[in-house]
């Protein structure tokens, strides 16, 4: 038994090089050659998050043993990850406990994306927004420690997660308007879909809860032609394709 499960061992990481990684996972599942998936799950898991195949993520993250998933912050942000549209209370749980991992060792990369999960958990939870102000702290501390933006697509996620929270958990920090700024310069430099989507939806909130009519009808007919296209992830549409309910609310 013990050979048999080595050979399986051995073929699921020759798959893995391979680039099936599918199949890979699932022989490595089978061996319980639970590091083989571990490292599975840190290389793949952007590609499959971008991909939308977060129930084989979750699958993977779910088969870890729990002490080892625990130990690791990036198996813990990627169960985060998996869980979210499903289960964002669980998830947001993840991500602290991935952030508070990350900060032992002052991981830039690690600790902006585990803010990010958690700013976006608590937005979709939508539940209590009390955390919020603390978040936002963390964030400042995070940007004086860190002040060079480890990705361009960490600083597009951040920023948007950040106009959220405020927006839903801390309207009255007067860091807003930075963060709203921040997010218009963004807009207006990366006219790719699923950005002009995910930062036009908080700036449409932004913009409606401060009564901005015209820069609200402006992204209405800016994100159109993106809440149309296949090549958007669904999620991003879906936001998209409320930014014209908030300026019926704001022009009747």
């Amino acid at each position: 038994a013990a050979q048999w499960l080595q050979l399986k061992r051995k073929a699921g990481r020759l798959m893995a090089e391979a680039g099936d990684i599918d199949a890979a996972a699932g022989l490595l599942c089978s061996a319980e050659d639970w590091s083989g998936l571990a490292e599975l799950i840190r290389i793949h898991g952007a590609e499959f998050e971008k991909q939308g195949k977060l129930s084989t993520l979750r699958q993977w993250t779910a088969a870890l043993p729990e002490a080892m998933r625990n130990d690791d912050p990036w198996l813990l942000y990627w169960s985060g990850i998996a869980l979210l549209p499903t289960d964002p209370f669980l998830a947001y749980d993840l991500f602290q406990q991935a952030y508070q991992l990350f900060q032992i060792g002052d991981e830039a990369t690690g600790l902006y994306w585990s803010w990010n999960g958690a700013a976006t958990a608590l937005f979709f939870s939508h539940d209590d927004m009390e955390p919020a102000p603390n978040w936002m702290a963390e964030l400042e501390d995070l940007r004086q420690r860190h002040p060079k933006w480890p990705s361009l697509e960490i600083q597009v996620r951040v920023t948007t997660s950040a106009v959220g929270i405020l927006l839903f958990g801390d309207t009255m920090n007067p860091a807003l308007p930075e963060w709203v700024a921040r997010a218009e310069k963004i807009y207006r430099l990366i006219p790719v879909g699923i950005v002009r989507c995910f930062v036009g939806f908080q700036l449409s909130t932004y913009y409606t809860y401060f009564g901005q009519t015209d820069r609200l009808k402006k992204i209405v007919d800016q994100v159109s032609p993106y809440v149309e296209s296949a090549k958007v992830p669904d999620i991003a549409r879906l936001l998209g394709a409320s930014i014209p309910v908030f300026a019926g609310w704001q022009t009747g």
